[in-house]
C-alpha cells in the first residue's frame, strides 16, 4: 500500500527543497543511494551557480591581480554564500561541508572544518561587487522580451519563499474579504 501525503504537479525548481513523498513502499539499498546522491547533489553549493550563472555577469567575481590567490576566492565565496541563503539549514557548517565534499570530490585540498575562514571570507566580499552583480541581473531582466504565458498560466510578479497563516474567523473573513 503506499500512501503519499503530497504531490507535485510541476518540477522543482529548487530540488532540495521540495517535499517528498512520504511512503510505505520499501526501496532497496541501491535505490536509496541514488537518492541520497541525487540530494547530495541538489543541496550542493554549486546548484545555485547551475541555476543563475547565466543571469549574471561573472566578471565581476573576478579577483584584482595583486589580490591573494586564497582557497575561498570571491567565485567560491558568492556561490557558497548565495547557497547557504537559499537553503533551508542556513548554517555557515553545512555549507561548509558542502564545499569540502565538492573539493575532496575535485581532489583539491579540502578546507578545515572550522568555518572561522569560511566567515572571513564572506565578511571580505565586497559589497560594490554583490551590487554589481545585483544590476547584472536586472540588466538580463529588462533585455528579456514581454512573456505573456507566465507560471502556470499566471502572471509572476514577484517570488517570495515566506508564508502568513491567520484563523479563518468571521472578523478576519469581514476585515480581509
Amino acid at each position: 500500500m503506499l500512501v503519499n501525503i503530497y504531490m507535485h504537479s510541476h518540477p522543482s525548481l529548487f530540488p532540495a527543497h521540495e517535499l517528498t513523498f512520504i511512503s510505505r513502499r520499501r526501496r532497496s539499498a541501491a535505490q536509496k543511494h541514488t537518492e541520497k546522491v541525487r540530494r547530495t547533489k541538489a543541496r550542493s553549493y554549486e546548484r545555485p551557480a547551475e541555476l543563475f550563472g547565466r543571469f549574471l555577469d561573472l566578471r565581476h567575481l573576478k579577483q584584482p591581480s595583486g589580490e591573494r590567490n586564497r582557497s575561498f576566492n570571491r567565485t567560491t565565496t558568492f556561490w557558497a554564500f548565495l547557497s547557504q541563503v537559499l537553503s533551508t539549514d542556513g548554517s555557515c557548517r553545512s555549507i561548509l561541508r558542502d564545499l569540502q565534499a565538492t573539493a575532496a570530490k575535485r581532489g583539491c585540498p579540502v578546507p578545515s572544518g572550522n568555518t572561522a575562514a569560511y566567515c572571513q571570507a564572506r565578511a571580505r566580499l565586497p559589497f560594490d561587487t554583490v551590487l554589481s552583480l545585483l544590476h547584472s541581473t536586472v540588466r538580463h531582466a529588462d533585455r528579456q522580451p514581454e512573456r505573456t504565458e507566465g507560471f502556470e498560466g499566471r502572471q509572476v510578479i514577484v517570488v517570495d519563499g515566506s508564508t502568513v497563516s491567520m484563523p479563518d474567523t468571521a472578523a478576519n473573513q469581514a476585515e480581509w474579504s
